[in-house]
């Protein structure tokens, strides 16, 4: 790693915005994103194609309160028309810039089947993804081992995060695929349901203090799982 990168190790429980609680090391990353942001030249020559598209999308935000994510081929069929952009290459670069300025959110490729989505509103992804890496809701009691395990291992299985996610069906596999592309969330291979070596091992992780629960090996064997991190109530590096 190079001599130039911090590592924060975030405990999100101690942080309370309504008692001023903060932890340590969010305050530590919070003035190191300050000091990097203040080095960062904001004198920029903009085309203003780039301003006249910039314009447009805040006027879709505002006329489409509901319209939360848009294809690349959206975009660039309002570019061409409304801003003058020439071709879809000039549309990556200003959308990577726009990204940059949280306009709206682009990633290319992060969606596994080659589509390309852009989020129009970034602070609709962050709720949903909050929706997921806290479980504020209430879940339904057929899930509540799942809800308990994603505490204690930080593993959640699809079938949960389709719940939380239960108001976005279509745009559920982005907003997975963006968690994913800033490491909130990966697929967990941590056991292979046919290997009968691992069988011991399996039950041992999926059982809750020590109980047996039938349901939840179930759940587990039948549904893909995911690692979220920001789920752990603990961490092993905070308690050494």
């Amino acid at each position: 790693a190079s001599k130039d990168r911090m590592c924060f190790y975030v405990d999100n429980t101690v942080t309370d915005p309504d008692s001023g609680t903060v932890d340590p090391q969010v305050r530590l990353l919070r003035e190191m994103t300050e000091k990097v942001a203040r080095k960062v030249t904001q004198h920029h020559k903009l085309p203003i194609t780039w301003l006249k598209f910039e314009e447009e999308v805040r006027e879709v935000k505002t006329l489409e309160p509901t319209k939360k994510t848009a294809t690349v081929e959206e975009l660039l069929q309002l570019a061409m028309k409304a801003a003058g952009i020439k071709n879809k290459e000039e549309l990556v670069v200003l959308l990577q810039y726009l990204s940059n300025r949280a306009v709206l959110l682009y990633r290319p490729r992060a969606l596994k089947n080659g589509a390309e989505e852009v989020v129009l509103d970034v602070e609709w992804l962050i709720q949903k993804v909050e929706k997921v890496i806290t479980i504020q809701t209430d879940v339904p009691p057929m899930f509540l081992d799942d809800e308990k395990r994603s505490k204690k291992r930080g593993i959640m299985t699809e079938l949960l995060i389709k719940h939380l996610l239960s108001d976005c069906v279509s745009a559920r596999p982005l907003v997975m695929s963006l968690m994913s592309c800033f490491d909130l969330l990966c697929q967990y291979s941590g056991f292979d349901a046919d290997n009968m070596t691992e069988a011991d091992d399996r039950r041992d992780f999926l059982s809750l203090e020590g109980e047996d629960d039938v349901y939840t090996e179930l759940t587990m064997t039948n549904s893909t799982a995911y690692f979220i991190p920001c789920l752990l109530e603990t961490a092993s590096i905070l308690q050494s």
